[in-house]
């Protein structure tokens, strides 16, 4: 234990959401849109957003957490979840369920060629909603792309507020985007 410690300073960082953010997501999600939120944030964090943000609800049961050191520990998760699905007859349904996975577990699924990128898209086109946390600009970029293979049309809309958005934004069918300092671009598709 410290004894006679003179303390110089302290400093506290908020990051809050943007105005209406929470608002909007609920909207969609009541619209039966699906939303994926791709973050760098701490796995805590980006549940306490996903909370917020109505993602992820009391009513949702457990939250489908992926994370995992080797690709086989992830794919038995996915599996799991994803077998469910598939007997009921409700893939690629809004069913109420909630994913998160860390970047880590990503990237093991991500370079992996036994299918489980493909598991992994489905379950997560069959949640109400997704969160990967503690991602790289790259790795946001990889799951639009993924998601857009997967569901062969379908419309992804791509928001970001920052230079480590762009190429996630560039990647998607839609677009959004919002400038920084007049740094970020959009990426028209």
């Amino acid at each position: 234990i410290e004894k006679e410690l003179i303390l110089v300073g302290v400093t506290a960082i908020e990051d809050k959401l943007q105005d209406h953010v929470p608002e909007t997501i609920a909207n969609l999600l009541k619209a039966e849109i699906h939303v994926w939120v791709l973050t760098g944030d701490k796995q805590e964090t980006a549940i306490n957003i996903g909370r917020s943000c109505k993602m992820i609800t009391e009513d949702m049961g457990d939250l489908i957490e992926i994370n995992a050191n080797k690709v086989e520990d992830a794919e038995k998760i996915i599996m799991g979840d994803l077998e469910i699905f598939r007997r009921d007859g409700t893939v690629g349904q809004d069913n109420n369920r909630a994913v998160i996975i860390d970047g880590k577990t990503l990237g093991l699924i991500f370079e992996s060629t036994t299918g489980v990128k493909e598991n992994f898209i489905e379950l997560g086109t069959s949640c109400k909603s997704v969160i990967c946390c503690r991602v790289s600009p790259s790795q946001k970029a990889e799951v639009v792309t993924a998601v857009k293979k997967f569901t062969r049309g379908a419309i992804t809309l791509a928001i970001g507020d920052g230079a480590n958005d762009v190429a996630m934004i560039q990647s998607a069918r839609g677009w959004g985007g919002k400038s920084v300092g007049g740094k970020a671009r959009r990426g028209d598709r």
